[in-house]
């Protein structure tokens, strides 16, 4: 199957303009949410000098407002992503895409506007959140920009990753024990929010957690200049722990969904 870049371009077209007129109610619903988030914390610390104030502020903040902000941000999408993929089996023009592209090119399309999509809604609360900070110089923005500008960026992906590859192997398993297309969607809906979940807070909580951690404080001990590249300063740990725990983690998602759609091109749609 070649990858033709033209109509894999038509259908991410297609997809941003679809998934833009349903997520404008969910972005309308979760804005008010988040800045409501945004306003209590701002609150708590600007007029919380005691030490639950400071606590709240260095340890409540960025290990779990921000992978909820971003929870909150991004499940639209990653439904939407999951819901068309099983849902558009059934639609005219996905049978005509799949006819002219093939499944691959369909999922690729979706996965790249997807991608557009969320980046766009991130990059803009990023944006906001540097406008904000322009005039309320709180300690609350700053740190919320610097956990967005560098592990919500790897979290994105990963759960992006993850979502795509978890949808296509749900949508197999579940397409041969039902045929009520209405209860594999909504089974998907479910199980794919539920994995996003747990990524973003799984990943948030290892990130905040590992320079504290006894293993890596343990190996430092054992091999010389390990502890500076885990646990001695907040930048190796950034990306050096990205390196060696997401880079191992997106090489097997990427196999394991590039096998994925091999064997429901092949064996799936083949018979239908």
């Amino acid at each position: 199957m070649v990858f033709d870049f033209k109509r894999t371009r038509v259908i991410a077209q297609h997809s941003i303009k679809e998934q833009i007129k349903t997520s404008a109610f969910w972005t309308s619903a979760l804005w008010p949410i988040t800045s409501m988030l945004l306003l209590v914390s701002y609150v708590v610390i600007k007029y919380g000098d005691s030490d639950v104030g400071i606590a709240f502020a260095s340890k409540f903040l960025p290990q779990i407002m921000a992978p909820l902000l971003t929870v909150m941000l991004i499940i639209p999408y990653m439904g939407m992503i999951a819901a068309s993929i099983v849902e558009d089996k059934t639609s005219k023009l996905s049978e005509l895409l799949i006819a002219q592209t093939g499944f691959k090119a369909q999922v690729l399309g979706k996965f790249y506007a997807t991608l557009l999509l969320v980046c766009g809604n991130l990059l803009s609360t990023f944006v906001v959140l540097l406008w904000v900070d322009k005039y309320l110089h709180s300690q609350i923005i700053r740190n919320l920009i610097h956990y967005y500008a560098g592990w919500q960026v790897i979290n994105l992906t990963m759960s992006i990753l993850l979502t795509v590859g978890f949808t296509l192997v749900l949508s197999i398993w579940r397409s041969a024990n039902y045929r009520d297309e209405e209860q594999l969607s909504k089974t998907t809906w479910d199980s794919v929010v539920v994995a996003m979940v747990i990524v973003v807070f799984a990943t948030s909580l290892i990130k905040s957690n590992v320079a504290n951690n006894l293993f890596f404080q343990y190996i430092s001990m054992i091999i010389p200049g390990i502890g500076d590249i885990f646990i001695g300063s907040t930048i190796s740990v950034k990306w050096y722990m990205a390196v060696v725990m997401y880079g191992i983690h997106i090489v097997i998602l990427s196999l394991s969904l590039k096998y994925v759609i091999r064997y429901y091109s092949v064996h799936i749609l083949s018979k239908h």
